[in-house]
């Protein structure tokens, strides 16, 4: 049940990080 909060909270911050050129926030 943790577990898919922490993946939503770890994939939210890696796709600002990895989505941050193509899409400019």
């Amino acid at each position: 049940m943790m577990m898919i909060f922490i993946c939503q909270y770890f994939t939210l911050l890696v796709c600002n990080h990895h989505v941050d050129k193509p899409m400019t926030r």
